[in-house]
């Protein structure tokens, strides 16, 4: 969470662990610390190399005055400074740039610590801080982005431009509006991305977003893991939800694979049987196969062995649909009754061969 997203008596987690960190006794110090966090939200990095983001530079507080010295990736030839100096009820924040060993004044503003800090309950961190989304638009844009122009200027460094360069606050409300392979695509392109693409506030933005989960979660969950978790449990049950849906296997056709189940059986270990034309299995059945009648609504759909009563006779590969017309002698075939529609065939007078429907 930035102090800009913050609403009233509620603070981001990295405040809190600088103003533990700190050890404040004063309201002026609480707001040194919301200063500090203001500047690393921008993209400044307090310099030297036992500084840390969750605490406080060595050396800030002093007898009657703050120091806090940083550097920025778009102006690493140089350096900058705050320095703050309380005048009564007021914090005068100066700050200055340090290029080539030459210290320049770019920016002094003033702020009433008691406009943004409460130090009545200081155990308390939630009640200590109040308006932080006004001070943080207010010293960022009278103070922050300023320097930081100046600096750019000052170096002869030309004009950025594009999404690298936006502050941390745009970044992040703009990857709100990616879609999660986006937002990882994005976070390959450069350490800076990568880095903004981490926060965990985003990452619990877009978890809720995308699963609203009734949960409360603590305050230290690792969102981004728990994106993973969650998104790998789903694309689990739909696979199982598709797998429910599809169509049962059906019994194998020759030569017409399933689309759905390619191999729909295991490798048969008994030997298989010789390829036979299409519709032909071999053996006994082939010479009487006992097929379903024409029009018989049960045994069309269900077949079975053994011959059962119907309106027409099966079809059978030794039937004669000619000899077996009204009238016709089936013991002559080719022989037409009386009442026959076309002239009868001739048969030479040899008998019928039940196997030339196979010839």
């Amino acid at each position: 969470m930035l102090c800009s997203e913050a609403a009233d008596g509620e603070i981001p987690h990295s405040l809190e662990m600088l103003y533990l960190s700190a050890e404040c006794t004063s309201a002026t110090d609480a707001l040194i610390v919301l200063v500090h966090l203001l500047m690393m939200e921008t993209g400044y990095v307090p310099q030297g190399t036992e500084a840390k983001a969750v605490s406080m530079p060595e050396k800030w507080r002093g007898s009657g005055v703050y120091k806090l010295q940083y550097t920025h990736p778009l102006c690493e030839e140089g350096s900058a400074g705050l320095t703050c100096v309380p005048l009564g009820d007021l914090v005068a924040i100066n700050a200055t740039l340090k290029i080539n060993k030459e210290i320049k004044s770019v920016k002094r503003i003033q702020l009433l610590p008691a406009s943004f800090v409460c130090f009545q309950e200081p155990e308390k961190v939630a009640g200590v801080y109040k308006d932080l989304q006004k001070l943080s638009r207010l010293f960022k844009d009278q103070l922050v982005y300023s320097l930081l122009a100046a600096a750019r200027q000052a170096l002869n460094l030309p004009d950025v431009f594009g999404l690298v360069v936006l502050p941390l606050e745009l970044k992040l409300r703009i990857f709100r509006l990616l879609d999660v392979r986006s937002l990882i695509s994005l976070s390959a392109v450069c350490r800076d991305l990568y880095a903004a693409s981490n926060d965990q506030l985003l990452w619990r933005f877009m978890y809720l977003r995308d699963f609203r989960d009734p949960i409360a979660r603590p305050r230290d969950t690792d969102w981004k893991e728990l994106y993973k978790k969650k998104l790998k449990q789903k694309k689990e049950a739909l696979r199982w939800r598709h797998m429910m849906f599809l169509p049962p296997t059906p019994h194998p056709i020759p030569f017409h694979p399933n689309p759905f189940y390619p191999n729909p059986f295991p490798p048969n270990p008994f030997p298989s049987n010789p390829i036979y034309p299409p519709m032909i299995i071999g053996g006994e059945y082939d010479e009487r196969p006992a097929l379903p009648y024409v029009g018989d609504p049960i045994n069309s759909l269900i077949p079975g062995p053994g011959e059962a009563p119907g309106q027409f006779p099966p079809f059978r590969p030794h039937f004669d649909p000619i000899g077996s017309l009204p009238g016709a002698n089936p013991t002559l075939p080719g022989r037409a009754g009386p009442s026959d529609r076309f002239p009868p065939r001739p048969s030479r007078g040899r008998p019928m061969d039940i196997r030339r429907a196979f010839i």
